[in-house]
């Protein structure tokens, strides 16, 4: 699962929630993170695994390229993080393959039920955007509704490409796939977000697995 604002997701938890049942099976959780942190988003998901039913018997945090800027781990997970893929599953395998009792709940850090994270801004200030949207330059695009089509959350309208009825994630994936540059973000508290991330957060960090 991927880490939103230190959580996971709240239009995919649900799915873990009352999608997803155990019935007593093994589950490792791992969740992404966008170089910033993964907070609690680990907690929470091992901790909803559990309560599903799940007996988990590992965790895994991964660094992903942020969302909302290349600056923040692009390129990754590259090889080396593959590479530490592999050997968490090796690991995995090694503890599981033996086990004749149902095992504890591993331990991971986090508070299931901390709230979000709240973004800052430069100025170090708490900013709000959760009603950002992508914006279109009329004069690049060309109408071909790849943004419409790509958009995971069925956001932009494919009818008119520079509406935005839908819920943005403001995952990028229209600014990142649009080839004619088109689309484009222009809401001042979510452009200091972006800001201030780019500032702090660019040293790559480690993955981090829990056994």
């Amino acid at each position: 699962m991927p880490t939103y604002a230190g959580k996971l997701p709240n239009k995919m938890l649900p799915y873990v929630q009352q999608q997803i049942h155990g019935n007593g099976a093994l589950a490792v959780g791992v969740v992404t993170f966008g170089n910033r942190s993964y907070d609690n988003s680990l907690a929470e998901l091992c901790a909803a695994l559990e309560a599903d039913g799940f007996h988990t018997v590992a965790g895994g945090a991964f660094a992903c390229r942020h969302a909302f800027t290349d600056a923040l781990a692009d390129g990754r997970p590259d090889w080396d993080d593959k590479r530490q893929m592999g050997e968490f599953a090796a690991r995995i395998a090694d503890k599981v393959k033996d086990l004749t009792d149902i095992p504890a709940p591993v331990a991971v850090p986090g508070d299931a039920a901390a709230p979000y994270y709240v973004p800052k801004g430069t100025d170090g200030q708490p900013v709000k955007f959760l009603k950002a949207k992508p914006q279109t330059d009329l004069g690049k695009c060309t109408d071909c509704g790849a943004c419409a089509r790509l958009c995971p959350m069925g956001a932009i309208n494919p009818s008119n490409v520079a509406e935005v009825p839908g819920t943005c994630i403001k995952c990028q994936r229209c600014v990142r796939k649009c080839t004619k540059h088109a689309k484009y973000f222009d809401d001042p508290a979510f452009l200091s977000h972006v800001a201030m991330l780019e500032q702090n957060f660019t040293e790559p960090k480690e993955n981090e697995v829990y056994l």
